[in-house]
């Protein structure tokens, strides 16, 4: 039976952080911020915030009032940091407010302001713009409009409950024990409960498991099984699947209860701590669920499974023979765009070599040579996903992409009453590897190119005639940067090889990645 309980995220000391982002976190799409915070209202510190450490971001006054009441209810977010923050100064600011608690310029003497730098996956890039500041003509400076919260726990709905049964006489194999309370808790992770177990004097910690088929002889698991009513029947192994639960002479269930859509509270739902006696809660100013829950959901009935159940026979096949099964088992993995692979015969065996190109651009990493790699926390986890699919004999190696930076020449004639200074802007933007406003992105967005695939002089044309205030183009120079031009021009294709991908960033600090120039002519000057 599938049921799962809902998670709401709950922030118990609400004003342990309050302070205002001091850059960046503007617009939706971001995965970093730098923080700080003012306890005594006079002096900045950072906060206590650490890898795994999750943190809300809401928007706490309306930016046109300045008002709490009027903050938008939906313009709050959760996001967990996915590495240990960097602490960072700005040294333009004073780590002292000044006489209203805002931020002033440093001075001499002053200490510069302190930051937190902070980041999160992709998964939890913001999903909407917060706004952080703003002059308002008539009411003046509007600050702490959007604040980041720590302090902020995962609750799930339900109760824990710990059910102790001494045996009259030491357990055998067949023992079955049966909870007295339900339905017990299903999480993501499967059932909600664990065993301490107490065999001549000593004590040890069971758990479960989906079934008991992988579990070696000695590994302390079992299995629980749910009836119509939601209570569980615990089964345990035989000392071939699964450590037999025989010699057992206490047995202690802590588990957990309550399912389904009763769970799905809404925002700022929960408001109150109700702590077992043994448990000190006096430290606990507040509590409040700024995030609605959700994922809670009613146990399937007889019918539905019977529906679904051939379902179960259209699992994944955990295993990759062919190029074509790495790059698909490669690009399933969270936070890759895609992949390429290929086979090489060391002398003895085969190595399969798979090429990653993340999402997150900081997942790639440039060394002070100029050689690109996998950010060290991303290729472990990468790798510990892509391994699951490996067969024995062959190894397994992981790379970065290789870039291949392009040259471009364009020369646009700017329209009748455009300038031509506006145009040529304008068309740097359409061909950039930036995100531009409304949700684009320029033509060389990191995005738009995979491994492999060529770039088109029709599609440039396209995105450049595409530009307001564009009469006409023609493109001048279209080749791999430092090489002598092979047809490209010609044929309209510039090709890519299997492993290799497309790259022009115009960036001037770093021509190595792609150059871009345009000539403008007509229009106004």
């Amino acid at each position: 039976m599938d049921t799962k309980a809902a998670d709401p995220i709950v922030n118990p000391r609400p004003d342990l952080i309050t302070e205002p982002f001091v850059r960046m976190l503007e617009s939706a799409g971001a995965t970093e911020a730098w923080l700080y915070a003012v306890p005594d209202g006079t002096n900045a510190v950072r906060p206590l915030l650490g890898k795994d450490d999750r943190l809300l971001l809401e928007e706490a006054r309306g930016p046109a009032t300045g008002l709490p009441g009027d903050a938008d209810l939906d313009r709050r977010q959760v996001v967990v940091l996915t590495e240990d923050p960097l602490e960072e100064v700005d040294e333009l600011f004073a780590a002292a407010m000044d006489g209203d608690g805002e931020l002033r310029l440093r001075g001499s003497g002053d200490d510069p302001l302190p930051l937190l730098h902070v980041r999160w996956g992709r998964d939890d890039a913001l999903q909407t713009t917060l706004c952080l500041s703003r002059d308002d003509p008539d009411r003046g400076p509007l600050r702490d409009l959007s604040v980041a919260r720590g302090n902020v726990v995962e609750a799930d709905h339900g109760a824990t409950l710990v059910e102790a049964r001494a045996l009259s006489a030491p357990a055998d194999a067949r023992l079955r024990l049966r909870l007295d309370r339900g339905p017990l808790t299903m999480r993501a992770d499967g059932p909600a409960a664990t065993l301490q177990v107490a065999e001549a004097g000593d004590s040890e910690t069971w758990r479960p498991v989906p079934d008991l088929l992988d579990s070696a002889p000695f590994e302390q698991h079992f299995v629980a099984e749910i009836d119509d009513d939601g209570r569980a029947s615990l089964r345990f192994g035989d000392d071939e699947y699964g450590r037999s639960i025989a010699g057992a002479t206490a047995i202690t269930a802590t588990y957990r209860i309550g399912n389904g859509r009763a769970g799905n509270v809404g925002a700022e739902a929960v408001a109150h701590v109700a702590p077992v006696p043994s448990v000190d809660a006096s430290w606990i100013d507040a509590v409040r669920n700024p995030i609605a829950a959700s994922g809670g959901r009613e146990p399937e009935t007889a019918a539905e499974i019977r529906e679904r159940a051939p379902q179960a026979f259209r699992a994944q096949t955990f295993r990759a023979v062919t190029v074509g099964d790495w790059e698909r088992a490669a690009a399933g993995a969270p936070g890759v765009q895609s992949a390429f692979a290929s086979f090489r015969w060391t002398g003895s065996w085969y190595a399969v070599l798979v090429g990653i190109d993340p999402h997150d651009p900081h997942d790639l990493v440039t060394d002070p040579d100029g050689r690109i790699r996998l950010e060290p926390g991303f290729e472990d986890r990468t790798r510990t996903y892509v391994d699951r699919f490996r067969i024995a004999g062959y190894d397994l190696e992981l790379l970065p992409p290789t870039f291949v930076p392009l040259e471009l020449d364009v020369e646009v004639c700017a329209a009748a009453g455009y300038f031509r200074g506006d145009v040529a802007a304008a068309v740097a933007d359409a061909l950039s590897s930036r995100d531009l406003p409304a949700g684009r992105r320029g033509f060389f967005h990191p995005d738009n190119f995979t491994f492999g695939r060529p770039v088109r002089l029709s599609a440039i044309y396209a995105a450049v005639e595409a530009v307001d205030g564009v009469d006409s183009a023609v493109i001048r120079t279209f080749r791999r940067l430092g090489r002598a031009a092979s047809g490209e021009l010609e044929s309209g294709i510039l090709p890519i090889e299997p492993g290799e991908i497309a790259q022009l960033d115009n960036d001037p600090n770093f021509l190595e990645h792609g150059v871009l120039r345009i000539e403008t002519r007509g229009g106004k000057a």
